[in-house]
């Protein structure tokens, strides 16, 4: 097996298009995870903040993975 360094940017080391955009919405949603847990926000709350269900649910999902 062969143990290959990181750029930095797993989207970019799997070859994905767009790489530098998937890296930052990454690091967004990171972001607003990590800013619902310090304030103990629900999902819910969040939704009426950002107004986009669709993020919330990306969170919920991003959330589960991490846990």
């Amino acid at each position: 097996m062969t143990i290959t360094d990181s750029s930095g940017n797993v989207f970019e080391d799997l070859g994905l298009p767009d790489a530098d955009v998937l890296l930052r919405k990454a690091q967004l949603c990171s972001r607003i995870d990590d800013v619902m847990q310090q304030k103990y926000i629900s999902c819910t709350q969040m939704e009426a903040v950002v107004g986009r269900e669709g993020v919330v649910r990306l969170l919920y999902v991003l959330n589960t993975f991490r846990n």
